[in-house]
């Protein structure tokens, strides 16, 4: 999953709020720049992906699963088991 950076940000102050994780950026404003620039990061790595899957013979057969992060957690769960069988289906 690749939440937005607005739900990443929100998940982090809920999770420092509930002291689940430690407040470990020196202010919001780098908080936000580290999200965001890791965001960006992800997006390209998924766009490379995309990109080797539809050229390289050798990756061919790999999938990317990819999931609305504001999804139910069950339901991002039962899109990537339906992804799996579907891939085991074409495979026979």
């Amino acid at each position: 999953m690749n939440p937005t950076p607005e739900t990443s940000l929100e998940r982090l102050a809920r999770a420092e709020q509930r002291n689940d994780r430690p407040k470990e950026f020196p202010s919001d404003e780098a908080k936000e720049r580290w999200v965001r620039r890791w965001h960006a990061m992800y997006v390209n790595l998924h766009k490379q992906y995309r990109q080797r899957t539809a050229q390289d013979l050798a990756w061919a057969g790999t999938t990317l699963v990819e999931v609305d992060p504001a999804q139910d957690h069950a339901r991002c769960a039962d899109i990537v088991y339906a992804a799996i069988l579907n891939r085991r289906e074409r495979n026979k």
